[in-house]
């Protein structure tokens, strides 16, 4: 499981409050902590858990991952867009045919 959202990490909404990022952290971590749980993914797991509630528990940290994702989906739409409008006149024919 590498995932690189730390809302999705952490289970919770963009609007999430601090109270609700730290209960969801609470429960991953217990659910996910090596202690707890024997599985080969656990650690890696824990560790994410532990790196996204860093990031959004601190105020500024949180702004400034936001502003990062915004950043890059603003830049990866960008991207697609582009790529579909190059194809939307790939036939040979002319825009616009005389009415005659």
């Amino acid at each position: 499981m590498v995932v690189n959202d730390c809302y999705a990490i952490l289970g919770v909404k963009l609007t999430a409050t601090e109270d609700e990022i730290k209960k969801a952290y609470r429960k991953k971590a217990l659910q996910y902590h090596p202690d707890k749980n024997s599985s080969k993914t656990a650690e890696e797991i824990f560790k994410q858990i532990n790196k996204a509630y860093e990031t959004l528990s601190d105020a500024a940290k949180r702004r400034t991952y936001d502003l990062q994702q915004q950043t890059t989906n603003t830049k990866s739409s960008s991207s697609h867009h582009h790529k579909n409008d190059s194809s939307f006149h790939s036939s040979n024919q002319p825009y616009f045919t005389s009415a005659n």
